[in-house]
C-alpha cells in the first residue's frame, strides 16, 4: 500500500490553529504535505517536590545554606568518617598538643559569596555503615558540644579552608597514644565515629514574609549564603594533630577521609514564603521551578495522544526556556544539563526514557544559550522524546507523565525558573512530527 506522509507540527507558543501553505514544505513542492500548527495538543506543566536522592559516597559533597526569595532556603550538611593514616599510632614520649585542625578542600562555592559561611564541626554519636546507601533525608545523632567552628569568607575555587578544633578534643586524641583505639582504622571508628560538617547561616531564613503569585517584588530582595562543594577525598582534606614530645618538636599526625570512608549529605529545602511555594503541585502553571539537592522538579503531562494510531513518530521535541525573575541570576547559575524521566505509577522517579540511550546529539538535555525579547541571555533546553512517544502511541508504555530534573541533582546546588503554560515568548514548546503508515 502506498504510504501517505503527513507532517504535523504542534507548537505550544501559538494560541490558535493555523494552516501552513504546502509551498513551504520541507519535503518540497511535489510532496504537498498537510502541515498544521495546533493548540489542541498542549502539555500541562507544574512543579512538585523531589523525592529523597542517594547521597552516599559521592565524588564530592555539599555544605552550606542559601536563602533566596524565589526558592526559599536550601541547606546542606555532610557526614564523614575519619580513618587513621597508619596502624598502631604512638605519639611518643609525653606528647603535648600544639593544635588540631580540620582542613577541607573546596572545589567551588555556589551562590552569593559575599556572605560568610560559619562552618561548625560536630562529633557523631552514632556509627556510620560504609555498606549502607544513605539518602538526602537521613541524619545521624551528634554530640551536643561542637568540636570547633570557623567563619569563612568564600574566595575562590580550589582553596583549602582550615577549621581549628578544640584543645579538649586534641588532648583526647593524644591521650589515646599507643592504645588499642589507635591500632587500626576499625578500632579508631569504634572510638571516634566520625564528623558532621555543617554551617550556622547567621542570617534569617525565608525573608519575604508573604506568599506571592507574581515576580514583581523579587527583584528587590537579595539572596544570601552559598553552598560549598567539598572534595573530601582530596589529600588536602584531613584532620591534622600538631604536637610536640619530650624528644622532638613540630610533629604532626593525619587522620584521613578516603574512598573507604562512609560519607553522605543531608539536604533540606524549605520553600515557605517564597515565590515557588505558590506554584508547588499546581497545574497549567506559567512557571516551572527546578531546584537541585532534592528540591523541586517539573511535572510534564503530555497531551492526549490516543487519536494517533498507525503512525511513525519522527520527532517529538520538548523545549524549555529560562525566565529571569531577579537580578541575582548572575550567581545563582543554571544547570549545565537536565534530564526527562518517567513518572512511576506511585508518582516516584521511575525509569529513564529510551531516547536517553541514543546519546546527547539525539536526545539533547544540555544547556544552550539564547537571547530573549528583552535582550537578556537565557538558558534553553531541548529534548527529543520520539521513542518514548512512539511507545505510548503503540501502547507499549504507560504514560503517567514525565519529570524534568537537573542532573546530577545530588552533586549541584543549581536552580532554575522555566517558562510554562500561558507564556507568550518563553513558554514550553512541544513539536511533534509523524508519518502515517496507512
Amino acid at each position: 500500500m502506498r504510504q501517505s506522509i503527513f507532517f504535523v507540527l504542534i507548537s505550544l507558543c501559538f494560541a490558535c490553529k493555523k494552516r501552513i501553505d504546502p509551498e513551504d514544505s520541507l519535503l518540497g513542492n511535489n510532496a504537498k504535505p498537510n502541515i498544521s500548527y495546533s493548540d489542541s495538543l498542549l502539555p500541562s506543566v507544574s512543579s512538585v517536590r523531589e523525592d529523597p536522592i542517594r547521597t552516599s559516597n559521592l565524588s564530592y559533597n555539599l555544605v552550606g545554606n542559601i536563602t533566596d526569595p524565589v526558592f526559599g532556603q536550601s541547606y546542606a550538611e555532610t557526614y564523614a568518617q575519619l580513618l587513621t593514616s597508619s596502624s598502631s599510632i604512638d605519639f611518643g614520649r609525653n606528647p603535648t598538643l600544639d593544635s588540631v585542625v580540620l582542613y577541607l578542600k573546596v572545589l567551588e562555592f555556589y551562590g552569593n559569596t559575599s556572605t560568610p559561611l560559619n562552618f561548625v564541626i560536630r562529633e557523631l554519636d552514632e556509627a556510620m555503615d560504609s555498606d549502607k546507601e544513605y539518602y538526602s533525608d537521613e541524619t545521624l545523632s551528634v554530640k551536643t558540644v561542637p568540636l570547633g567552628s570557623a567563619k569563612i569568607a568564600p574566595k575562590e575555587a580550589n582553596e583549602v579552608i582550615p577549621i581549628k578544633l578544640s584543645k579538649q578534643f586534641g588532648d583526647r586524641l593524644l591521650n589515646e597514644s599507643g592504645s588499642s583505639n589507635l591500632a587500626n582504622a576499625e578500632a579508631f571508628l569504634n572510638f571516634f565515629k566520625g564528623i558532621l560538617i555543617t554551617v550556622d547561616s547567621g542570617f534569617t531564613a525565608n525573608p519575604i514574609g508573604a506568599h506571592y503569585k507574581t515576580a514583581d517584588i523579587f527583584t528587590e530582595v537579595p539572596s544570601e549564603g552559598s553552598i560549598a562543594y567539598l572534595d573530601l577525598q582530596s589529600s588536602s582534606s584531613k584532620l591534622t594533630l600538631f604536637y610536640s614530645t619530650s624528644d622532638e618538636d613540630s610533629l604532626s599526625t593525619d587522620f584521613l577521609i578516603t574512598s573507604n570512608s562512609a560519607r553522605f549529605s543531608y539536604y533540606n529545602n524549605n520553600q515557605s514564603n517564597s515565590l515557588s511555594q505558590s506554584y508547588i503541585n499546581g497545574s497549567n502553571d506559567s512557571l516551572i521551578f527546578i531546584e537541585s539537592m532534592s528540591g523541586l522538579k517539573g511535572l510534564i503531562t503530555l497531551p492526549d495522544l490516543s487519536n494517533l494510531s498507525n503512525v511513525l513518530i519522527n520527532k517529538a521535541e520538548l523545549e524549555f526556556s529560562q525566565v529571569h525573575l531577579m537580578d541575582q541570576d548572575s550567581f545563582l547559575t543554571t544547570p549545565s544539563e537536565m534530564a526527562i524521566i518517567k513518572v512511576g505509577e506511585d508518582g516516584s522517579n521511575n525509569f529513564e526514557i529510551p531516547d536517553i540511550f541514543d546519546g546527547v546529539a539525539y536526545y539533547g538535555g544540555t544547556r544552550s544559550n539564547a537571547i530573549n525579547v528583552q535582550g537578556q541571555l537565557i538558558a534553553t533546553y531541548r529534548f527529543n522524546i520520539a521513542r518514548y512517544v512512539q511507545e505510548v502511541v503503540d501502547g507499549k508504555s504507560e504514560d503517567n507523565g514525565l519529570y524534568l530534573v537537573s542532573v546530577p541533582s545530588a552533586l549541584i546546588a543549581d536552580r532554575l525558573v522555566l517558562g510554562g503554560n500561558n507564556q507568550d515568548h518563553e513558554g514550553v514548546k512541544f513539536t511533534l512530527i509523524y508519518t502515517e503508515t496507512n
